[in-house]
């Protein structure tokens, strides 16, 4: 009864519901018998959001993100800040890894792309126009390959997107670091 009454009372606290009100302890326990517990409310979401998500794999991490359909594009994201944005073509920018990684940004430039990550210096890439790729009807989608020096090597940047039977996407990858195995998304249901 007790930790009712305190959690009630932090939950009023934290929403400005306490504002010169006192709570009794019958209000209380009638109070927290109506509302549910976080953990249930955390895992109800989870569970409802489940067949929407993509697995993000970089750099030996993997971690869980949602998509969400905005103006030019789909962005990916989850709690822990992590953000990749897709303007239906390719990646154009990666926010919030774990580590050192930091912001990239990638923009369109006459034949080629911009790759700004924060704390280099910029590069630009030649870009070959977009390729259509099939290799069955259910595995098809488009690649672009950019040619130049990213983070002062020769580099091969590629992105990748796969599409399903349907048309939908399946993957998506960029490569973000000459020497690294690249940034993927993958749906996690088919």
């Amino acid at each position: 009864m007790k930790r009712a009454g305190i959690q009630l009372g932090l939950w009023c606290i934290s929403f400005g519901l306490c504002t010169g009100c006192s709570v009794q302890s019958s209000q209380v326990q009638t109070a927290s018998r109506l509302l549910p517990s976080f953990n249930f409310v955390q895992q109800s979401i989870e569970k409802k959001a489940a067949p929407y998500a993509w697995q993000l794999q970089f750099a030996g991490g993997e971690y869980t993100v949602y998509p969400v359909g905005v103006t030019g594009g789909i962005v990916f994201a989850n709690r822990g800040g992590i953000r990749v944005d897709f303007d239906g073509e390719a990646i154009v920018s990666v926010q919030g890894l774990p580590g050192a990684f930091g912001t990239y940004l990638i923009r369109r430039s006459g034949p080629g792309r911009w790759y700004e990550r924060a704390g280099t210096e910029a590069s630009w890439l030649r870009c070959a126009t977009r390729r259509e790729w099939r290799l069955s009807a259910d595995r098809y989608g488009w690649r672009i390959d950019c040619l130049g020096r990213l983070q002062g090597r020769e580099a091969l940047a590629q992105h990748n997107v796969e599409l399903d039977a349907a048309g939908d996407l399946r993957r998506i990858e960029i490569t973000l670091a000459p020497g690294l195995a690249p940034l993927t998304l993958v749906r996690q249901r088919p």
